[in-house]
């Protein structure tokens, strides 16, 4: 039954990615791909040595093996030619897991940076000049250190790198996105860059969709002017046009027998028979709180006859804008590798793959992270239950020193009314 379950399995997911194309995918799990990548043979860029990569299996299978980094302070550079293509037509999946292993220890909790870069490249890349100025056609992936602390994704185009930045003025016709996302633990992650045909584009992170970083390529990276332009009109007054959604109502009128005073003097205090003016002060009623006290008197809020909605000023097409319907065509692909500085080691890459079916690429994937995820969640949460069973027995050995010292002080300090 299990062996007919696995069959029928296999047929659906064969034919599913019969209708797609895997441009480039690696896992890492055999020791050939020592052949496939190479390391830079530069020494130092910028001043600062170039780290080593470790082979090392996952927490949950010692057969799924990744390659880690292992040298804080140090550039990362390594990469291997494909296969060259091109996504014209078609949508470009970017994928792969990274794991920042060392994320929120005791070591490195306050001080962790370390970025984590999937980059592609044309088809004249060297692997063995890799460094920070190699150019490349995207760089994708997360960088933690807190002054980024997002998702990076550049792309080449027009012969200019182009930054993700959304443009935050024209949120009538694209999504405005400002948050970073990334996942603040040191599990693996699968982290997903799509480009469609459509001129928009994806970020996901665990297979979920980040809505507020995607949307049309134009808005994310600003390569086009605005496709409308706004008038320079001065804003009408509030008579001519009435922002104000809701009014206080000028028909209601407060309650006769509505009390605003907080605080009122005690009707049922006396004066003390042995005061005296002249020396205690005039007597006067103690102040109590007002049990009739209903909050400050407000008009009802109702609706506004005379708004309007939000004033703007006129919109017009702008006649410096062009759309490119090849946007999101990534020019001929030949390399694929990971360029990097981390302050922070022990980054884990793994489960990289180059498609343009999204469904494949994630069923593919994702099964992987979740696991991965899973085993590693278990241990770290081990751990946590190891350090509260600790703290609790350090606090009780504590407190029982203390009972003690107590103790011994009370015996050799004994009071001097002890021999009444």
């Amino acid at each position: 039954m299990v062996f007919k379950e696995k069959r029928v399995f296999a047929l659906i997911f064969l034919a599913s990615s019969v209708f797609c194309e895997v441009f480039f995918e690696e896992n890492f799990n055999d020791p050939s791909w020592r052949k496939r990548w190479i390391t830079t043979s530069q020494r130092y860029y910028n001043g600062k040595p170039f780290g080593n990569f470790n082979w090392t299996a996952s927490t949950y299978d010692a057969n799924d093996k990744s390659i880690m980094t292992t040298d804080d302070n140090s550039h990362y550079a390594i990469s291997t030619t494909i296969r060259k293509f091109s996504n014209r037509g078609k949508s470009l999946v970017i994928q792969f897991t990274v794991k920042f292993q060392t994320r929120n220890t005791a070591d490195y909790d306050a001080k962790y940076c370390a970025a984590a870069f999937l980059k592609l490249f044309s088809p004249d890349h060297d692997p063995k000049k890799l460094n920070g100025d190699s150019p490349y056609l995207i760089r994708f992936g997360p960088d933690t250190c807190p002054t980024a602390n997002r998702i990076q994704a550049d792309i080449f185009y027009k012969n200019k790198m182009w930054i993700h930045a959304p443009r935050d003025y024209d949120k009538k016709i694209y999504v405005y996105t400002p948050m970073p996302f990334i996942p603040d633990d040191s599990h693996t992650h699968l982290y997903q860059l799509v480009f469609h045909p459509n001129l928009t584009y994806e970020k996901r992170v665990d297979g979920k969709l980040i809505v507020e970083e995607s949307g049309h390529m134009e808005h994310g990276w600003q390569t086009h002017p605005p496709r409308r332009l706004r008038k320079d009109q001065p804003k009408p007054s509030e008579n001519e046009w009435d922002e104000r959604e809701y009014i206080l109502d000028p028909e209601d009128k407060k309650p006769a027998d509505w009390d605003a005073h907080q605080y009122v003097p005690d009707p049922y205090a006396k004066r003390p028979d042995d005061w005296k003016d002249d020396v205690d002060g005039e007597w006067e009623h103690p102040i109590i709180r007002n049990p009739k006290y209903k909050e400050e008197w407000k008009p009802r809020a109702i609706k506004n006859p005379k708004y309007k909605g939000l004033w703007q000023a006129e919109e017009y097409d702008n006649p410096d804008y062009k759309e490119d319907p090849d946007l999101y065509v990534i020019p001929e692909v030949g390399a694929v590798g990971f360029e990097n500085w981390q302050e922070t080691s022990g980054v884990v890459y793994d489960n990289v793959m180059i498609t343009d079916d999204l469904e494949y690429a994630t069923s593919v994937a994702l099964p992987i992270q979740k696991k991965a995820y899973e085993a590693e969640y278990k241990v770290f949460a081990e751990k946590c239950e190891q350090e509260r069973i600790r703290k609790v027995a350090e606090r009780k050995k504590i407190e029982k020193d203390h009972k003690r010292l107590n103790t011994i002080a009370a015996a050799s300090n004994p009071s001097r009314h002890d021999e009444l």
